[in-house]
């Protein structure tokens, strides 16, 4: 726990100095993926979850970019799904390549669950360094209200956006 909480501390450090830098490498696309759905099955199954992952289109088999950073996003987002997603609930992970040119391609990225839900006038605080809707919920998990930050601020990095849908206790 404290090693995670020094790495968030360290992360948002970088962020908010400018000093984040994205690698700009090709990586393996079903290795990242495959990557994710062990972490994520093996959650979900200690925590008597379904778990479904699903390529709604056609994707690359290689991309250019910071695999480390992405693999960090979408765990991190995955993740809060798992722990805020009560016993016999669900997680579906949805991937889709929308647009692609010869240098670019743009992907989504989405998540939905069975989870407790968010409230409406917490939403606009989600993103927010060290904001947690319910302390006493997140505290029993660890949580430093830091992961959602700096995966916002890594997105907006990518040239990506993130939004969120959510019905408190829906």
């Amino acid at each position: 726990f404290l090693l995670s909480l020094i790495n968030d501390i360290l992360d948002m450090s970088r962020i908010e100095s400018g000093r984040m830098m994205l690698k700009n490498e090709p990586f393996n696309f079903e290795e990242l993926v495959n990557s994710i759905n062990t972490i994520l099955y093996e959650q979900c199954r200690e925590s008597s979850l379904d778990y479904d992952c699903v390529l709604k289109s056609f994707t690359e088999e290689q991309y250019v970019g910071d695999v480390t950073k992405l693999q960090q996003v979408l765990v991190n987002i995955l993740g809060n799904a798992v722990k805020f997603t009560p016993k016999g609930g669900k997680i579906h992970f949805m991937i889709e390549q929308l647009s692609r040119t010869r240098d670019k391609a743009r992907l989504q990225f989405e998540i939905s669950d069975t989870g407790i839900g968010i409230d409406e006038d917490f939403l606009a605080h989600l993103f927010e360094p060290f904001s947690q809707e319910n302390r006493g919920r997140t505290s029993a998990y660890g949580g430093t209200g830091l992961g959602l930050a700096i995966s916002k601020n890594i997105i907006s990095l990518m040239g990506g956006d993130i939004s969120v849908h959510s019905i408190k206790n829906v």
